[in-house]
């Protein structure tokens, strides 16, 4: 689930596939499977983008969005433990 809405939250459309891989030996062999080409433009933040992902993490104020992201995500593994 968590995939399904980062996905829609930053813009992929549908047909697309997310894929991570651990190296760029395994990301070749990926898409020699599954063919298609690789995209990083979903990757770019804009400012739609980083409209939503302050609401998604209930950002507010300024700051860099990926490192109060980051911030928020590792609170929230402190308060797992």
């Amino acid at each position: 689930r968590q995939i399904t809405n980062a996905i829609k939250l930053l813009g992929a459309k549908d047909g697309n596939v997310c894929v991570v891989c651990e190296n760029e030996e395994v990301l070749s062999k990926v898409l020699e499977i599954i063919g298609g080409e690789v995209d990083d433009n979903v990757l770019e933040l804009n400012e739609e983008k980083e409209k939503k992902i302050r609401e998604a993490f209930d950002i507010e104020g300024f700051g860099n969005v990926v490192e109060r992201v980051c911030e928020k995500i590792a609170i929230m593994e402190l308060k797992k433990e």
